[in-house]
């Protein structure tokens, strides 16, 4: 049976930038989600995720995401 398990917090940080002289807010999610029995094509494409790092603010490490085995 596949599903779910969330364990997911809001966070907020500032940074400030030097090239436009102001502080910059950025907010997201911190926290462990476990997936069970994905289809193999989503589980190697989420693997693969795991070392693009592709999305918003990359250069300064956010959007990365781990994956580990299964309990």
């Amino acid at each position: 049976m596949s599903g779910e398990k969330k364990s997911l917090s809001d966070t907020k940080w500032k940074r400030h930038s030097n090239r436009q002289q102001r502080d910059m807010t950025y907010q997201g999610v911190i926290g462990e989600w476990a997936f069970y029995d994905l289809p193999a094509e989503l589980s190697a494409l989420l693997y693969i995720g795991q070392w693009l790092h592709i999305g918003k603010e990359t250069t300064f490490r956010h959007g990365g995401y781990r994956i580990t085995a299964g309990l």
